[in-house]
């Protein structure tokens, strides 16, 4: 497809999503009729900025499905952590704080998610066996990583090949004798998640040799792929993920920069934020959704794509927590599991590190509830945290929960830290 052509054909997909928002969600049936919007002509920059809080706010009137609320949602998070589970046995649910610290809940019918998925990047089929893939991640709960996964496990795919998955979570230790046994062909996980496996790699305790890796959910710099691609003597493929929008970009060593995925996504590149278009949910349509990623385009040479190439770093990265166990040893909290920390009525939190052995978890709690909700919900937070520390024999650290009313921005950055590194 040309550049041209590519975009009359978004445009077009664009306003059939439009026409659809407008007479299924009382949220955008009132924003274009009071906006003076014209869905047969319209384009994205007709519409306001939509923000992560406003979504949060509006969701029950923003949702395609009248009989999908927010507090059903969370009825159901709160009693499912298989990340096949279907709310209403027909949707997807996923769940972030993403960097923000603010819970956001995000749902999809089973055809929204499989035009999502569907440039999920192909590993290498090993012919005669099925293939071994291993997937490093947080497996326990509707999390976009290991819900791709489990689909793509669960899928005919599994004809060709087998994937196993292992719980970022669990001790270090207990993850290198579970690869070190599947001897895995494709690695796939975040990107710190394989500098770490790359760690194990050059001690001596990891013996894997796969022929691919691929990384998602985090930045990935030049110097950190290089570590890892040497470490394992493997190509690595970049995955440009997120819980909103499921796949944006791809990028592999040949490519030189990243590709976004614009047939499914308009994207609108800011200095400071990006806004993105989803044209393939149509159960939670979201239309210029702002985002925190700084996009820096760069020039395609290659024209390999009628897509915008950028450079891979995308995001930013939150500090890594490291604990001392009770055998003396260090390990790691992986802030995604702080990411997509989730207990019903919670709103927003932040973790912050005292020392190597204690950390303070600061909470806004919804504020109609009545005081003894409110210790219910503190009671369910500890009971959260208490579970993380033990699934990562780190029983001996302790902590405080801290109710605040406030989560204010890092005064030096101006950006709000999920976790915040020790003085």
């Amino acid at each position: 497809m040309t550049r041209e052509a590519l975009e009359a054909e978004r445009l077009k997909r664009f306003r059939a999503l439009v026409v659809y928002a407008s007479e299924n969600s009382p949220y955008y049936a009132a924003l274009i009729i009071g906006s003076g919007i014209d869905p047969a002509n319209c384009t994205p920059e007709d519409f306001p900025v939509l923000t992560k809080k406003e979504v949060i706010k509006n969701f029950d009137r923003i949702v395609t499905d009248r009989s999908i609320t927010k507090e059903k949602i969370e009825h159901f998070l709160s009693t499912s952590k298989e990340p096949l589970d279907l709310f209403d046995g027909r949707y997807y649910v996923l769940h972030t704080s993403g960097s923000s610290g603010e819970i956001g809940i995000y749902p999809y019918s089973q055809s929204d998610m499989a035009r999502g998925l569907a440039k999920t990047p192909s590993p290498p089929w090993s012919g005669l066996r099925k293939t071994r893939l291993a997937f490093f991640g947080a497996t326990k709960g509707h999390f976009a990583g290991v819900t791709f996964a489990s689909i793509f496990k669960s899928s005919v795919l599994r004809f060709l090949f087998r994937m196993e998955t292992y719980e970022i979570n669990s001790p270090i230790d207990s993850v290198v004798e579970g690869l070190n046994r599947f001897k895995p062909d494709v690695v796939a996980g975040y990107a710190t998640a394989l500098k770490i496996l790359a760690d194990k790699k050059r001690q001596g305790a990891l013996r894997i040799a796969p022929r691919l890796l691929m990384s998602s959910g985090e930045p990935l710099n030049a110097d950190d792929r290089a570590v890892i691609e040497s470490t394992f003597g493997a190509p690595l493929i970049n995955s440009y993920m997120c819980t909103e929008h499921v796949y944006m970009g791809l990028g592999t060593p040949e490519y030189k920069g990243l590709y976004l995925f614009e047939d499914d996504l308009i994207f609108e590149l800011h200095d400071d934020h990006t806004c993105v278009t989803n044209l393939f949910n149509y159960t939670l349509p979201l239309i210029r959704y702002k985002m925190d990623d700084v996009l820096q385009p760069i020039e395609d040479t290659d024209h390999l794509y009628p897509f915008t190439k950028i450079k891979e770093v995308v995001g930013r990265s939150e500090y890594i927590p490291y604990f001392t166990n009770e055998g003396g040893a260090e390990d790691f909290i992986s802030p995604h599991i702080i990411n997509e920390f989730f207990v019903r009525n919670l709103q927003r939190f932040q973790m912050v590190v005292v020392d190597k052995k204690s950390f303070i978890f600061k909470v806004i709690i919804d504020s109609s509830l009545e005081s003894a909700a409110r210790a219910v919900t503190i009671e369910e937070i500890e009971a959260r945290l208490k579970e993380i520390l033990s699934e990562k024999g780190l029983g001996n650290v302790t902590f405080g929960i801290e109710r605040v009313d406030d989560l204010p921005v890092d005064k030096k950055t101006g950006k709000f830290k999920l976790i915040i590194a020790p003085v």
